[in-house]
């Protein structure tokens, strides 16, 4: 039961996050009233390349990648928030 509920936290989490994020960085995109669902399966489950270090990460996206604009756009937005 503790997994279960564990499990359930983790997922809102996840929901609450996206929803956020959504609400931040993709403004005036087509995915500003995208689902979670619909968000999750465009930007996060892609084929990259994560590298590592104690300074930074590295996300080497494939060149194929439909919507690497998007992504850039995103990730100057969540540059700004940091300031």
């Amino acid at each position: 039961m503790a997994s279960n509920q564990l499990r359930l936290w983790f997922s809102t989490l996840a929901y609450l996050l996206i929803h956020r994020l959504r609400d931040l960085i993709f403004e005036g995109t087509k995915w500003a009233r995208a689902t979670c669902s619909r968000i999750r399966l465009d930007f996060f489950e892609i084929a990259a390349t994560v590298t590592t270090n104690c300074r930074r990460v590295v996300v080497r996206i494939t060149a194929g990648y439909p919507y690497k604009e998007v992504w850039d756009l995103a990730l100057r937005r969540l540059l700004q928030l940091k300031t």
